[in-house]
């Protein structure tokens, strides 16, 4: 799965503590850039990995969120 993930430059992740009492867990998930940063946005969905807990979080509570590469490379020039 991991695979998928380096070969697709359209992919973004975000971290989010798991809110479990007692685990303070990061959790990691993976969406596409279409369904990120609009004001629509859907909560992202987490799984901890280390207690199993099933959560969701707001794009404004996210610890760090990545951008597509694509993005990053928008502004470049080559000669």
């Amino acid at each position: 799965m991991l695979g998928d993930f380096e070969e697709d430059d359209a992919v973004v992740t975000a971290t989010a503590p798991c809110p479990m009492p007692g685990c303070c867990t990061l959790a990691v998930a993976y969406r596409v850039p279409e369904e990120v940063g609009s004001k629509d946005a859907v909560p992202w969905k987490f799984v901890c990995l280390h207690c199993g807990f099933d959560f969701e979080i707001s794009e404004d509570e996210l610890i760090s969120r990545s951008v597509p590469r694509i993005w990053n490379l928008a502004g470049s020039h080559f000669a």
